[in-house]
This record gives C-alpha cells, structure tokens and sequence, in this order.
C-alpha cells in the first residue's frame, strides 16, 4: 500500500503531454498499464489499478524491468527515464547482478536510464545502487514508506528539470596509462579513450569527480599528453590538454599539491572506502571493514597539513571504523550504504543534487 501511494503521488505530478506505463513483478511480471498519454482520466485510473496491486512475497524485479522498458517510447527528444521501486530482494526470474547490469548498461546506451527506490529493510541495496550506476540514473532509500512520496516528487522533479540528457568526460590517455575514475560513475575503455558517464545533468546542478593516471614507467623527463574533453548530447567540446612529465620520486614529493584537488580526491576515496566497509561488516567480517578506513584516515591525516575539512573527514573515518567493527543493523546499514552511494556521485548525503 505504501508502494502504491508513492506511485500515486508520483502519477499525479505528470503533465498530459509526458506517458507513463505500469508494471508490477512478483513470481512473474506483468504490465497493468500500458504506455498512454497521462491525461487526467488516465491518471486516475492508473490509480485505481494501482489499488488493486496485492504483494504475494516473490519479486522478479529484472522481469519487471525488462517489461517496463519495452513499454518506452524512444523518439529524438523524449527523454526516457525507469523508475525501480522495491521493497524486496529479487529471488525470481534472473538475478544475477552482472547479466542484469549488462541489460540496464545497453539500455542506456540506446537512451534509457534506470532509477531505484529502495524501501525498507528487506531489499539488497548493493543490486538497486549497481542497477541506478548502470543505469545513469538516481538511486533513493525510504526508510520508512512515508518518504516514498517526497522521492519520487525528487525524481521526477530532477527529470523534469534535465538540461542535458546525456553527459559523458572523455580522457584521451597515451598507450600504456591507466585511467580510474574514483567517484563511482559507470566508464568504458575504448581504445585509448576512457568514457566516464555522468549521466544526465539537471539545471544547476555541481558535480566534481577525481580521476586517477597511472602512466607506464618512462626515462626521466619524457612527456606524456592526456586529452579531456566533454560529451553533451552527443556534441563533443573543445579538448583540455594536460602535459605530465616524468620525474624522480625527490622531485614529484617536492611539487605544491592543490588543495582543492586534494580534497576532491579525498572526498572520492572515502565514500568508496566506506562502500567496501559497509560490504565487509555486512559478510561478518568487521576486522578488514575496520581496516579499510583506519588505513584511508591515516593517508588522509598525512594530507590534511592543516586543512580542517580534511581532519575533519579523517576523524569521521576513524569513528565510522570503529562503529563498523561490530555487528550493525540491516537498516542502519542502508542507511550508510546509500548516503555513501550519494557521496560517491558527487550528491548530498541525502542523494539530492548539489
């Protein structure tokens, strides 16, 4: 029922020029509202099938999925967008994360993008959080039903206020050098060229994310050419170029770090660190999650020279540690999980954008 009020209140936020369909998925999946124009009357009595939806404890979410996308339309222009709302953990039909992330992966490729809303306590929030990265889209958590509401309004109001549905950096890197986005943004090798997807950008929106080069080894003093360059709907912008030199280990320790960058990267680092805590606390194994952020806040402690945010962030890091040496709860789990998950892409806490 909560589910369903969410989705309501979701349905009535629409204007008569948007389409909406409806699928449910339990053992199987199945579409109780086809793609229609969401006109008043249609709107209402979307919500009255929605009434009538019983939980019957299976949840097939790829099935629904998979139904839900082929009830799209995909025409130039329209922006099409698949919300995931479940409060179970999928058991029925395939569930196998990669095969599932590989079908939302290909689906964005062609225009899709896939948001989730996880609800509860009893849904596996590391496949809703691979779907949503997979997918190009947001991932929420309603703690408590009655939230479901105000995130679907977040969802929608950020679909509605997209300025770019498509948004890719593109780094040109040399044979030889590995590029490693830190932020947790889906990205592909294509040749010598690394593509990271931010997704679609919403008007005002801030977004930074920290990328990692590491260069083949080279004789001191030989130049390296990295080209960056943006890709917005489908238009490429003019290339940034950054020369890198290679030097010795004395003279890279003695070269000024920007703080700001350092910061950035710091930030990247640590929401993914609590992600591989949060992994490890929930397999019982609270040592390593313990050690994976003593060892970030000590290089952090190292970095910091001073700079508050960075101390600040370094002894979050050793309070997170020890709170997550012991057993936690599934819900307070979630909660750390997807706040990390927000961090991770350049959001709020919260998952709203900055």
């Amino acid at each position: 029922r909560a589910d369903a009020a969410g989705a309501a209140s979701l349905l009535r936020r629409l204007r008569p020029i948007d389409r909406v369909a409806l699928v449910t998925f339990s053992a199987s999946a199945q579409v109780v509202v086809p793609s229609t124009q969401a006109n008043p009357e249609a709107v209402e009595r979307a919500i009255r099938v929605l009434s009538d939806i019983q939980a019957d404890g299976n949840t097939n979410l790829f099935g629904g999925w998979e139904l839900a996308r082929r009830e799209l339309r995909q025409e130039p222009g329209v922006q099409s967008r698949l919300l995931v709302l479940s409060d179970g953990i999928a058991n029925s039909g395939e569930t196998n994360p990669r095969v599932i992330a590989s079908a939302v992966t290909d689906a964005r490729e062609r225009g899709v993008r896939t948001s989730t809303l996880g609800v509860g306590a009893d849904f596996e929030e590391t496949l809703m959080s691979a779907i949503s990265r997979s997918g190009g889209g947001n991932a929420w958590f309603a703690d408590v039903p009655r939230r479901i509401g105000e995130l679907v309004a977040v969802e929608l109001g950020e679909a509605l206020d997209v300025v770019h549905r498509s948004v890719r950096l593109v780094v040109d890197a040399p044979e030889g050098c590995v590029v490693r986005c830190l932020n947790r943004f889906d990205s592909q090798r294509r040749g010598s060229r690394t593509v990271i997807d931010l997704g679609a950008m919403v008007s005002r929106q801030q977004l930074e994310l920290a990328v990692e080069l590491r260069f083949a080894p080279g004789e001191e003093g030989r130049r390296a050419e990295v080209r960056v360059h943006l890709e917005v709907d489908g238009q490429s912008t003019a290339p940034s170029i950054a020369e890198f030199t290679v030097a010795t280990n004395a003279e890279n320790d003695r070269m000024l770090r920007d703080p700001h960058v350092v910061r950035v990267v710091a930030r990247a680092l640590a929401a993914s660190a609590r992600l591989e805590s949060l992994e490890f606390n929930r397999q019982g194994e609270f040592r390593r999650a313990r050690e994976v952020l003593r060892s970030l806040a000590e290089r952090i402690w190292r970095w910091s020279e001073g700079n508050d945010e960075l101390e600040g962030l370094a002894r979050e890091l050793e309070h997170d540690a020890e709170a997550l040496s012991e057993r936690r709860s599934s819900m307070e789990l979630k909660q750390r999980h997807y706040s990390s998950e927000a961090v991770s892409r350049s959001r709020e806490p919260s998952g709203r954008r900055r």
